[in-house]
């Protein structure tokens, strides 16, 4: 009995550590991949669950999808209106979706429209669509963001014109939350 007891203690010993800190070979792929980064590459985010499994990176202004499944990778293509540079990608609290803050200035001819977008990428399903368009970006602790977009030109007494814009609030999630007042836009 004291040798079988003795047995089972010294496989539970050498066992236990490896299972605890033990990861799968999918999730030692990512990470693998994940090191392997050059320096021109940054990584937005990593899944290593059994309906992702992989690594989602930038590389000079674009996206890319690591498969740790296949081995492959892919450019993902989520802003269908053309772009010159990704400003800023976050990552929604339950990790379900990407965002990705692009910069248009080249492409627009209304800056105070579409200077900016914003792009939103499903992790589980690989969906993408944009969000919103506009020229000043902001986001808060709580991770809901808004987008600054003009909505209305007038012509004032003066016989010059005033941009009259709001704010766009969302959700952490994308979601719309609010649409803070009108108000005209003072060129700084």
């Amino acid at each position: 009995m004291r040798i079988k007891l003795f047995f089972i203690i010294c496989l539970m010993a050498v066992l236990l550590p490896v299972s605890a800190s033990g990861q799968t070979p999918i999730a030692n792929r990512v990470k693998a991949r994940a090191a392997r980064l050059k320096s021109n590459e940054t990584a937005i985010a990593k899944y290593t669950d059994d309906r992702r499994h992989c690594l989602f990176f930038v590389r000079s202004s674009r996206i890319f999808k690591y498969d740790a499944v296949s081995g492959s990778t892919s450019e993902i293509v989520f802003c269908q209106d053309g772009y010159d540079t990704i400003m800023k990608t976050w990552i929604s609290k339950d990790g379900g979706i990407m965002f990705v803050l692009v910069d248009r200035s080249s492409l627009t001819t209304q800056p105070l429209v579409d200077k900016q977008e914003i792009c939103s990428l499903n992790s589980f399903t690989g969906k993408t669509g944009k969000i919103a368009s506009g020229f000043s970006f902001g986001i808060k602790k709580d991770g809901s963001f808004y987008l600054t977009h003009q909505v209305d030109v007038r012509k004032n007494a003066h016989g010059r014109y005033d941009h009259i814009v709001e704010d766009q609030w969302f959700y952490d999630d994308g979601r719309p939350l609010w649409v803070k007042d009108r108000r005209l836009w003072k060129n700084k």
